[in-house]
C-alpha cells in the first residue's frame, strides 16, 4: 500500500465520521496519541522476537555442529542403520539411542558452556534441535567416511599373509571391492582364484544385511570363458586353502563394516582400481593384474616358445608334450586357462614347424622333456589299475618316481609337477583334494603287502591297539626304507582286517 492509497483512506474515514463528534474524536486521538505507541511497541517486540530467535539459531546451529563433530555417525539410506565410528570400528547403533544421547545432552548443561546457554538457546528449541540433528546424520553416508589408519591397516592386516604377499595387493583388492560398492561402472572382469569364492559370497551376503545388496559376486570370474582381454585383470592369490575363520570372524558383522568402509576410502581417493596401478608404483603389481591387457594370446606363446622352447636339429616334441610343456609355463605365471587348448594347438603351429602326420614338432627340445618322457614311462610300467588298493598320495608317487629314476634322480622333481603331469597325461585317473588318488597301485610297492607281511612278523600283533601297532610299525619301517604307509590308510587297513574276525592260527600269524 502506497503513502497515497493510506492518505486516501484517511481522507474516506475523516469525512465518514465527519459529522459524528463521538466517533471522530476517537480517531483523532488513535491518530494523534496511540497509533505511534503502538507502532514503537510492536517494533520492539519484533526487533525482541528476531533477537530471540538469532539467539536460538546460534545455539540451535551451535549444538549441532558440535554433536556431530564429536560423535562419528554415519548412516546407510538404503537399509536406514545408523552406524557409531570409535576411530577403530564401526558399530551399528540405533536410532533411539542417538535421540537418548541428544536429548540427554540437551538437557545437562557441560564445564564447556553457561548454564545460560542451555536454558535460553537449547531447551526452547529442544525437539526442533532433535529432529534437525537427526536429519543432518542421516546425510551424512558411511560411503563417504574417511577411517583413521588404526582402521584401515586392520582391515588390510585381516587380508595380508592370509590372500596376499604385500599391501599393494590387498590394496589393490580392496580398491576393486570399493568400485563394486560405490557402483562405479567399467567393463573390467575381475579373475581370481575359485578358492576366493567363499570370501566373497560372504561379503556379499553381510555386507547386504547391512549397507544393502551389493552384488560383488558378479564382477568376479574364477575361470577365463573368452572374454576380451582388454576388459580382464589378474588378481594373484597366495593361498589356494582359505581359512575364514582367520579373515573374519563367523558371526561377526563388525569387520564385514570396517571393510566396506575402508574399501570405499580407497575407491574415492583413488578414483578407479586402475588409476590405483598407476599411482602404487608396484611394477610387480601392475604388470601382473594388466598382463591380459597388454598381451595377446599370440604373444604369450611367443613368450612360452623363446623362455621354454630351444631348437635342436633331429630333436622331436609331441603336440601332447608341448601342450603340457605350454600349459606348465602358463601355471608358473599363474595365468592357467586363459588360452583353451584348440587355440593352444592353432598358436602352436603357427609360430613352430609342425608335421600333422605325426602331430609332432620337429627340430626343437626343451629342458622339461627329461621329466615328462621319464615320468610317462615310470607310470606305464609300474602303475596300473587296482580297485582294491585304497589309495595312493602324490608324495608317495613322487617318491617311488625318484627311486625308480636311480642315477637320474637329480631330475627336479617337485609334487606339483607330478601331479600336473598326471592330471595332463592320465585325465581319467581320479585324485582328491590334489592329494589321494584313487584306484591304482604301484607293483613297485604294494602298501597292503607291506602290512601284511608287518603283521604276520609281528608276534603278538593280535594284543595290541592299532595305534600301538601303528607306533611299531614306524619304528621297524624307519629303519628300512623311506617309504611309509601312514596313519589314515594303516587304520583303514586294519579296519578292513577286524571287518573279518581275525583269529591267530598256528605260530600267532595273521590270515589276511
Amino acid at each position: 500500500m502506497s503513502k497515497e492509497d493510506l492518505m486516501t483512506k484517511i481522507s474516506e474515514l475523516y469525512d465518514k465520521y465527519e459529522n459524528d463528534e463521538i466517533i471522530f474524536n476517537k480517531l483523532k486521538h488513535h491518530i494523534t496519541h496511540e497509533l505511534d505507541i503502538i507502532l514503537i511497541n510492536t517494533k520492539k517486540i519484533l526487533i525482541s522476537r528476531e533477537n530471540r530467535k538469532q539467539l536460538l539459531l546460534e545455539g540451535y546451529t551451535k549444538f549441532i555442529n558440535e554433536f556431530i563433530n564429536k560423535n562419528r555417525y554415519f548412516y546407510c539410506s538404503t537399509t536406514e542403520i545408523f552406524f557409531k565410528y570409535d576411530n577403530i570400528h564401526y558399530n551399528i547403533v540405533k536410532e533411539d539411542d542417538i535421540i537418548h544421547e541428544i536429548l540427554s545432552s540437551l538437557n545437562h548443561h557441560d564445564n564447556d558452556h553457561p548454564v545460560e546457554y542451555y536454558e535460553q538457546q537449547l531447551l526452547p528449541w529442544k525437539f526442533k534441535i532433535k529432529t534437525s540433528t537427526i536429519k543432518q546424520l542421516k546425510e551424512i553416508s558411511v560411503f563417504v567416511s574417511i577411517p583413521e589408519s588404526s582402521t584401515v591397516q586392520y582391515v588390510i592386516s585381516l587380508f595380508l599373509d592370509t590372500l596376499f604377499e604385500t599391501k599393494n595387493q590387498v590394496k589393490y583388492f580392496l580398491t576393486i571391492l570399493g568400485d563394486i560398492i560405490l557402483k562405479k561402472s567399467n567393463n573390467n572382469i575381475y579373475l581370481i582364484s575359485p578358492s576366493v569364492k567363499p570370501l566373497l559370497r560372504l561379503l556379499e551376503n553381510q555386507g547386504g544385511k547391512y549397507l544393502g545388496h551389493i552384488p560383488i559376486t558378479n564382477t568376479f570370474r574364477y575361470k577365463y570363458h573368452d572374454h576380451n582381454y582388454n576388459d580382464c585383470r589378474l588378481i594373484n592369490i597366495k593361498n589356494t586353502k582359505i581359512n575364514m575363520e582367520e579373515i573374519i570372524g563367523i558371526n561377526d558383522f563388525t569387520p564385514i563394516i570396517d571393510i566396506f568402509v575402508v574399501c570405499c576410502h580407497y575407491s574415492n581417493r583413488y578414483d578407479t582400481a586402475d588409476k590405483y596401478l598407476n599411482e602404487c608404483l608396484d611394477n610387480k603389481l601392475n604388470e601382473y593384474a594388466l598382463y591380459l591387457k597388454n598381451n595377446n594370446q599370440s604373444a604369450i606363446i611367443s613368450s612360452f616358445i623363446n623362455l621354454k622352447i630351444q631348437t635342436s636339429t633331429g630333436s622331436i616334441i609331441s603336440m601332447k608334450n608341448m601342450l603340457y610343456l605350454c600349459k606348465c609355463y602358463l601355471d608358473e605365471n599363474n595365468i592357467s586357462g586363459v588360452i583353451f587348448t584348440a587355440n593352444l594347438k592353432l598358436l602352436l603351429k603357427e609360430q613352430l614347424d609342425y608335421t600333422e602326420c605325426d602331430d609332432s614338432f620337429y627340430g626343437y627340445t626343451s629342458l622339461g622333456l627329461p621329466l615328462v618322457s621319464n615320468f610317462v614311462k615310470f607310470w606305464d610300467l609300474t602303475i596300473e589299475e587296482n580297485i582294491d588298493e585304497y589309495f595312493l598320495e602324490i608324495d608317495e608317487i613322487c617318491i617311488i618316481f625318484k627311486q625308480w629314476l636311480g642315477g637320474k634322480s637329480s631330475l627336479d622333481i617337485k609334487d606339483t609337477e607330478i601331479l600336473n603331469l598326471i592330471k595332463h597325461f592320465y585325465p581319467d585317473i581320479v585324485i582328491e583334494n590334489n592329494k589321494y588318488i584313487y584306484g591304482i597301485s604301484c607293483i613297485t610297492w604294494s602298501k597292503k603287502d607291506e602290512l601284511k607281511t608287518f603283521l604276520n612278523s609281528h608276534d603278538n600283533a593280535y594284543e595290541l591297539t592299532s595305534y600301538e601297532l601303528y607306533v611299531e610299525y614306524t619304528k621297524k619301517n624307519n629303519k628300512k626304507t623311506t617309504l611309509t604307509v601312514n596313519k589314515s590308510y594303516f587304520d583303514l587297513f586294519m579296519a578292513e582286517c577286524k571287518g573279518e574276525p581275525l583269529k591267530p592260527p598256528i605260530n600267532n600269524k595273521f590270515i589276511l
